[in-house]
């Protein structure tokens, strides 16, 4: 199996935008239990509240959202930019599953 970390950000035809991941191998086991190697999210971001995302990221009003994630990330590793932009206040739903 392969292990690792992805991401991926889309800008939905509303303007919302989701920051969708996936984790699998030993790591999501360690966390989750035995026999569970599989852990996909996604967060959603409304398209009201992508200009707190931009604030949140430190970009100005006209900056692209999707740019600002990609550079967060790329200073970041692989932390998941949606939980600090939830601890940054910033309003989004939250979508998770685990398992094959």
């Amino acid at each position: 199996m392969v292990e690792g970390r992805w991401i991926d950000y889309v800008r939905g035809a509303d303007g919302e935008v989701r920051i969708e991941g996936q984790d699998l191998g030993s790591a999501v086991e360690r966390i989750m239990g035995e026999g569970i190697r599989e852990y996909e999210w996604t967060w959603v971001i409304d398209a009201e509240a992508v200009g707190a995302a931009v604030k949140a990221l430190g970009g100005d009003p006209d900056d692209d959202v999707l740019d600002l994630l990609k550079a967060w990330a790329a200073t970041h590793g692989d932390a998941d930019p949606g939980t600090f932009l939830r601890d940054a206040g910033v309003p989004m739903a939250f979508w998770n599953r685990m398992g094959d």
